[in-house]
């Protein structure tokens, strides 16, 4: 098994982006966060969600996962308790666990899981956005969704102030499948399309992830961007 990433700040600011992962035993785990609420408070929410949930995946194998994702949650509570300021900071969070030949996704907000096989990408997770909402009621339409001026706007997060929906699910993996794990920094600077030439093109994974990197700040990041690349042995 393979896993490489980067996590960059947009324009060398500080990062409201994190990641994280972890070998227990035959498993890996993987995540990434998106921060959100001010410079201080959005870094705080990912990297304190981030830090929380790992610190607790080495304490045992038998992992729950939504408790474990409300603990982080109540991290974040907490610190707002002690720091007013913060009382509006949330964060993206989308994780997996593979086990076997399963990856096991928790899902929060707007980060994604790309599944690569060869050619094809599959989307596991759904946006939980009001771009998504609307899409998914047909209010607007796909060709109208890049313009969209409120794209940005998330209706489920980890936040001290607000309460979230947590996705779940599970699909098998091949031999040689990839997975990319990607903040919005990512997927609105290069397509899906872009993202699988890439991946052709990148025999080991360690490459892929420099290719994704280099063409992000060569097209000019909008935003910080994150990517863990998780390939199947």
């Amino acid at each position: 098994m393979s896993v490489y990433f980067f996590s960059k700040g947009k324009g060398g600011r500080e990062n409201q982006d994190a990641i994280g992962h972890l070998v227990i035993n035959d498993k890996v785990v993987v995540a990434v966060a998106d921060g959100m609420g001010g410079a201080a408070g959005g870094a705080v929410a990912s990297n304190e969600v981030i830090r929380y949930i790992f610190e607790e995946l080495k304490k045992t194998d038998n992992v729950d996962y939504p408790n474990l994702i409300d603990g982080a949650r109540s991290g974040l509570v907490s610190l707002s308790e002690k720091d007013g300021a913060l009382q509006e900071m949330g964060t993206t969070l989308t994780l997996c666990e593979i086990n076997g030949d399963i990856c096991y996704f928790f899902h929060v907000g707007d980060s994604r899981v790309y599944h690569v096989r060869g050619g094809g990408l599959m989307t596991r997770t759904k946006d939980q956005s009001e771009l998504q909402y609307l899409l998914d009621k047909k209010v607007i339409k796909k060709s109208q969704a890049a313009n969209y001026s409120r794209r940005n706007i998330l209706l489920s997060v980890l936040s001290p102030s607000h309460d979230y929906e947590l996705e779940m699910g599970e699909f098998s993996l091949e031999s040689g499948d990839r997975l990319l794990l990607i903040t919005d920094g990512v997927y609105n600077i290069l397509a899906k399309k872009e993202l699988v030439e890439l991946s052709l093109a990148s025999e080991d994974p360690k490459v892929l992830s420099e290719a994704i990197a280099l063409k992000i700040e060569s097209e000019g990041a909008k935003d910080d961007y994150s990517c863990v690349i998780y390939q199947h042995p």
